[in-house]
């Protein structure tokens, strides 16, 4: 079962919204550059307006070996086979079909939140508009990860915010975390290095 609720109860998604549907690609220089990839899977309608746009940028670097293939299409909320692309996402990190062959970013116009679920274990909400995103963060602060949430918790003047520790409790965090990532065979700082960058 793969948790095809997730955007509409994280992004706050209506079937009328319209979308910026966004796939990301990333290529060797030496490779063989393509123009064909395999979106219209991803949709209920024929796509009109198909963008794309080729960079060398990455985190605000340029990377001489890489570069950086995105499409967008422009398109409703009830256009996207959403359960399709949320199971693709959830298939990356593993040896199953169908994958999303990319990075999928859904941007909606109306509320302005960009929603990235990176694979299986979690997601993504962005915003310029920090207003949009406080009752979301109220609504789902436990699943905030933990090595994240003093940053998220400052941007909202909340939870954690103005709390220290000493070297004595960061050492034995620190310790009792390493624990959890030895016990859980899953190291999430793994995970955070290779988040994708905001558009």
């Amino acid at each position: 079962m793969y948790p095809s609720c997730t955007y509409d109860i994280v992004f706050d998604f209506n079937p009328e919204d319209d979308v910026t549907f966004i796939h990301r690609t990333f290529h060797d220089v030496k490779d063989k550059p393509t123009d064909k990839i395999r979106l219209k899977r991803f949709f209920r309608a024929r796509m009109k307006q198909l963008r794309s746009h080729t960079s060398t940028h990455w985190y605000e670097e340029q990377d001489e070996e890489m570069y950086i293939r995105q499409w967008a299409v422009d398109v409703k909320m009830k256009d996207i086979r959403i359960a399709y692309v949320i199971e693709c996402i959830y298939n990356s990190d593993f040896a199953r079909k169908p994958t999303p062959d990319g990075q999928i970013y859904l941007y909606n116009k109306r509320n302005g939140i960009l929603f990235h679920m990176y694979d299986d274990r979690g997601c993504d909400v962005c915003s310029l508009d920090q207003n949009v995103l406080l009752p979301l963060y109220h609504l789902h602060r436990k699943w905030i990860l933990d090595y994240d949430r003093y940053d998220i918790d400052q941007l909202f003047n909340e939870g954690l915010t103005g709390i220290t520790e000493t070297k004595e409790e960061r050492e034995l965090r620190q310790k009792l975390n390493d624990q959890k990532v030895t016990d859980s065979k899953m190291d999430l700082n793994i995970v955070s290095e290779r988040e994708s960058p905001l558009l």
